[in-house]
């Protein structure tokens, strides 16, 4: 046993030991349909039908949910669809989105249109919806936390 066995050990992962035996995307690996990818689901969508809203509601954790399609899962199982935690019609909040010319949802301070990088926030007493940059500056840093509207 030499004195200088242990020379060579690291305590850090080389870019190659990470691309081709711990992570990194493999070019050579199928598209097994156990591993696909994680697809976020858009904001504009029902978090219970995966459809399009029409009447969006949000729970307390900020799920959304459209009218008809959260109401008959609460009377059959007084549940949050999500989270498995109970929720009753009480615990909705009904959102109000607000859409420009083009038809596009978008913030009523800043005009900005929502996507989906897009962080966006709702007032829970008044069920208002603008992004988060627009809350922060106009309510958060200037310390007047009333409605934007």
């Amino acid at each position: 046993m030499g004195r200088k066995q242990h020379q060579s050990d690291k305590l850090w992962l080389t870019t190659q030991e990470w691309k081709y035996f711990f992570g990194g995307k493999k070019p050579d690996r199928k598209a097994d349909p156990d591993e696909v990818d994680f697809k976020r689901l858009p904001f504009d969508h029902c978090a219970l039908s995966l459809q399009p809203f029409e009447n969006p509601y949000c729970d307390k954790d900020g799920h959304v949910f459209d009218l008809v399609h959260i109401i008959p899962y609460l009377k059959k199982y007084k549940a949050n669809p999500c989270s498995g935690e109970p929720l009753d019609s009480k615990g909705l909040t009904k959102l109000n989105f607000q859409k420009n010319a083009a038809g596009e949802y978008h913030c009523p301070v800043m005009y900005k249109v929502f996507n989906q990088s897009t962080h966006i926030a709702a007032i829970k007493s008044t069920g208002n919806v603008f992004c988060y940059e627009a809350i922060e500056e106009l309510n958060i840093k200037a310390k007047n936390f009333k409605d934007l509207l």
